[in-house]
This record gives C-alpha cells, sequence and structure tokens, in this order.
C-alpha cells in the first residue's frame, strides 16, 4: 500500500522530469529542513534553481509547498520509496 501511495503522489514529477532533477530537489529541501540554500548546497546548484525547481513542483502537483499537508505527503512518498533520509546532523542556522 505505501509503494501505490507512493508511486501516485511521485508520478507527476517522475513523468514530467525522467532524470530525477525534481525528485532531488524536493529531497535535498525537506532535508534541509524546507530551505533553500542549504538545499542548494546539497544539490552544488545556485538557490536560484532550486526555488525555479520547487516552482514547477507546486505546479505539477497542484499544490502549495508552503503548506504542512504538502510537504508530509511527500516526506511519506519519498520516505515509502526510500529516497529520503533523515539529516544526520543538526541543521545550520
Amino acid at each position: 500500500m505505501a509503494q501505490t501511495f507512493s508511486d501516485a503522489v511521485l508520478a507527476l514529477l517522475t513523468d514530467a522530469d525522467p532524470s530525477g532533477a525534481l525528485l532531488a530537489t524536493v529531497e535535498a529541501w525537506l532535508t534541509a529542513n524546507c530551505q533553500i540554500d542549504p538545499a542548494a548546497d546539497r544539490l552544488q546548484v545556485h538557490r536560484h534553481t532550486v526555488r525555479t525547481r520547487l516552482r514547477k513542483i507546486e505546479q505539477l502537483i497542484g499544490q502549495p509547498l508552503d503548506q504542512l499537508d504538502t510537504r508530509v505527503e511527500l516526506w511519506l512518498a519519498l520516505t515509502a520509496k526510500g529516497l529520503h533520509r533523515l539529516p544526520t546532523g543538526r541543521p545550520n542556522t
């Protein structure tokens, strides 16, 4: 059941971006406590690239990423797929 749930949630992202950049971006962003700069550092891209990708993700899933339920849904889907890892240390503030 978890696999079906994650497939449904992530299908829009994987269909739109077979390279996996959108999935990597949302995973890095969630791992970075939804902060742009640490996510960009993790991905080794410019912060504007992360913002552009996050806007694209919002358009694809039809939900704003600033809402907790959207973040939780994505986190659960990534976790069920085995794509999300918990941060290993405390976030930089």
